[in-house]
C-alpha cells in the first residue's frame, strides 16, 4: 500500500512540475518576460496551457504540493496546498487579473471572457 502511494504521489509531484516548467518556459519564449515583477511579458500568453486555463503555472504548484502531501501522507503539506490555493486565488482577483486587464486591454477581455480562471472547460464554447 505504501509503495501505490509513494507511486501515485511521485506521478503527481511529476505532473505538476511539467506544467510548471512548461509555464515557465512559455512566459519566457512566448510572453516574452520572465516571473520577476520587475520583468513581466510583453504578450499576453493564450496559446499552450495558458490556451485551456488562466493560471496554469499556479495549477502545477498546487499540484506538486498535493504530489508531495501524497507522497508523505502529510496533513499538514496537504493543509499547506489548501491555504497556497486560497492565497494564490486572492493573488490573482486581486493583483493580476486587474494588471493583465491595464496591461493588455485590446486582448484581455476576449482571452478572459475565452479562457476560465482554474478550471478547463470540457466542452469548446
Amino acid at each position: 500500500m505504501a509503495r501505490r502511494r509513494v507511486a501515485v504521489g511521485a506521478g503527481v509531484f511529476g505532473v505538476g512540475a511539467f506544467v510548471v516548467v512548461r509555464t515557465v518556459l512559455d512566459f519566457f519564449m512566448v510572453g516574452g518576460g520572465t516571473l520577476a515583477p520587475w520583468d513581466p511579458p510583453r504578450r499576453l500568453l493564450t496559446v499552450g496551457l495558458f490556451g485551456v486555463c488562466r493560471n496554469p503555472m499556479y495549477i502545477g504548484v498546487i499540484t506538486t504540493v498535493a504530489g508531495w502531501a501524497t507522497t508523505f501522507r502529510s496533513p499538514t503539506v496537504a493543509a499547506y496546498a489548501c491555504v497556497l490555493a486560497a492565497v494564490l486565488h486572492l493573488r490573482v482577483i486581486r493583483f493580476e487579473e486587474p494588471w493583465a486587464e491595464q496591461s493588455f486591454p485590446d486582448t484581455w477581455p476576449t482571452y478572459r471572457e475565452r479562457v476560465p480562471r482554474w478550471f478547463p472547460r470540457l466542452r469548446r464554447r
